[in-house]
């Protein structure tokens, strides 16, 4: 929509073709608002993998504190999010890849992967 940052109704931020959708009766972050919070929680998950990277490399060369393949995937999964989420801001696609990958970041997961 072209109202990106404002506040509408529910059942004019969500119209369908048919049947009958319900939402509660809740308000909705608009999608501007929301888009702008995934990118920035992306961001932190994106300089978290890089601070593992750095403190493997840095102190734990011997001894694996993380896997590298492990952190690679993770970061390539973060840029495939990100991606989506723009392609999401400026073409309003039905679909998304990013449920995906956040699977992919929980698989990659130390705990996880033990």
């Amino acid at each position: 929509t072209s109202n990106s940052f404002g506040f509408l109704p529910p059942e004019e931020r969500c119209k369908v073709d048919k049947g009958t959708i319900y939402l509660a009766g809740l308000p909705h972050i608009p999608p501007g608002y929301s888009i702008l919070c995934e990118l920035a929680v992306m961001m932190v998950v994106w300089l978290k993998l890089q601070a593992e990277r750095r403190l493997q490399k840095t102190w734990f060369k011997k001894h694996p504190y993380v896997n590298e393949a492990f952190c690679q995937a993770g970061k390539a999964a973060v840029l495939v999010m990100m991606a989506d989420t723009v392609l999401f801001a400026i073409a309003r696609h039905h679909w998304r890849l990013a449920p995906f990958m956040r699977v992919v970041l929980m698989l990659c997961k130390p705990k996880l992967n033990q």
